[in-house]
């Protein structure tokens, strides 16, 4: 019938300037702390995001235990594949400040960064609007990683 079709393609990147802004409006949100509500380390989890190029689902699933220090690498379990929905366990490299990034987070959990994927988009999406940034979404800075890396391996 023609109900399910391919999703558009994006291509939005932030600019500097919005990164920038981002930054500024997520490190008073995280400061933030209401009463009852776990403090989100919202600027760790943008940049972990951006320099990892990991979905944020993936990001607030993983574990101290698949940390590798040594090799400064980390199993992303589960990882998102169009033809297969469990098992597609891989190892992913935690290059530059990433590998900083997590192992500075405090073991309160068996997660390194121990939040609901959508608490984090929420905050995400609520600093995004504050800011006026329009068409921005949180899985856009994914694009944002490949391309750095694409600048630094040329």
């Amino acid at each position: 019938m023609g109900l399910i079709g391919n999703s558009d393609r994006r291509t939005r990147r932030p600019t500097q300037i919005e990164l920038d802004k981002l930054k500024v409006g997520l490190g008073i949100r995280e400061k933030q702390k209401p009463n009852g509500y776990v403090r989100i380390p919202y600027l760790d989890i943008l940049d972990f995001s951006i320099l990892t190029c990991m979905r944020i689902g993936e990001v607030c699933k993983l574990r101290w235990d698949d940390l590798n220090l040594e090799h400064k690498t980390i199993i992303v379990r589960d990882r998102k594949d169009p033809r297969k929905k469990e098992g597609n366990h891989m190892i992913a490299p935690l290059l530059g400040e990433s590998f900083c990034i997590a192992t500075k987070q405090p073991k309160t959990s068996d997660l390194i960064f121990p939040y609901k994927s959508r608490s984090v988009t929420a905050g995400f999406q609520r600093v995004r609007n504050y800011l006026g940034i329009e068409d921005l979404r949180y899985h856009d800075l994914r694009r944002e990683g490949t391309s750095l890396y694409a600048v630094i391996s040329a």
